[in-house]
């Protein structure tokens, strides 16, 4: 059992396993400390071709963006305020066909497009419902925030910002990865292509430095790889062939090898950028951002 994560002799392990593959730190201002008014933007991998599909009259954060499997929809969640409720919608890639889905928050497509799961405001706390597109069906079953279901379809990951879980939709069941809960771990973390591997993004103690973290679903004992030493965690996705990521630190988007080497700034970036997520189609990266505001 870990009992101290990150300690100076837990890193000191990590670099001598060689488990440790980069380490680096950035300097831009933390997007999430000022939750500046924000839309959601496309963008070709290599940061061209860069256009806003949504922009909800009325609200200024908009977050979370996930594409759906088939690349025809975007699901995001927007506030009025950094005080105000979440709200869910979801888009045409096109930037037609704006919808707003319900009082919810941090959405996930079923693998098969036909369900979302997100986390709503409960009397006891926030917890996950699943529910079709037509607004029916809804299903509570477990505690949490930021849903991503496995590519398989059979699991679902969560978490309290603390710890994390996976859930086995068919049982139940659900296991806790990490024996000791994180400082902070950041929403937008995500599942491997293979659904052998979750990628995520945490802090083990206040005021410190974060880790990029390859966690086995099965639980940390079971596999855990630190990928990336930061200053600031947020969002990460992986590349529909597993190989790269992206990732956002400081309002600013990178692309990383999962195999090692230095992160790589996506070029033509304004104002504050987080929550890129990779299109299945391996083309296109769905982000917000206040760049229109520039």
């Amino acid at each position: 059992m870990m009992t101290a994560w990150f300690s100076s002799d837990f890193r000191a392990w990590l670099a001598a396993c060689g488990c440790i593959v980069a380490s680096t730190h950035f300097a831009a201002a933390d997007l999430r400390a000022d939750n500046p008014p924000s839309a959601i933007f496309v963008m070709k991998v290599d940061g061209s071709e860069v256009r806003k599909i949504a922009e909800s009259p009325g609200y200024d954060d908009h977050s979370c963006p996930r594409w759906s499997h088939d690349g025809k929809r975007v699901a995001f969640d927007v506030s009025s305020g950094p005080r105000g409720k979440r709200e869910l919608f979801v888009v045409d890639t096109d930037g037609k066909g704006l919808r707003k889905f319900g009082k919810e928050a941090r959405p996930d497509w079923s693998p098969d497009d036909k369900q979302l799961a997100f986390d709503v405001y409960a009397p006891y706390g926030l917890e996950i419902h699943v529910q079709n597109l037509a607004g029916e069906g809804d299903t509570s079953f477990a505690r949490g925030v930021c849903p991503r279901w496995s590519p398989s379809g059979d699991r679902l990951a969560t978490t309290d910002h603390h710890r994390m879980w996976v859930t086995d939709l068919e049982s139940g069941e659900a296991h806790e990865l990490f024996d000791q809960p994180f400082d902070y771990l950041w929403a937008g973390y995500n599942w491997s292509p293979d659904g052998k591997s979750l990628v995520l993004m945490a802090r083990a103690e206040a005021n410190k430095g974060s880790q990029m973290l390859l966690v086995s679903p099965e639980g940390a004992e079971k596999g855990l790889k630190v990928l990336l030493e930061i200053e600031q965690g947020g969002a990460v996705s992986f590349s529909p062939d597993g190989k790269q990521l992206v990732f956002d630190s400081k309002s600013k988007m990178y692309l990383m090898d999962l195999d090692g080497g230095k992160p790589r700034l996506i070029p033509g970036q304004k104002g504050k950028n987080k929550d890129p997520h990779w299109s299945y189609d391996g083309q296109w990266i769905v982000f917000s951002s206040n760049r229109h505001l520039q």
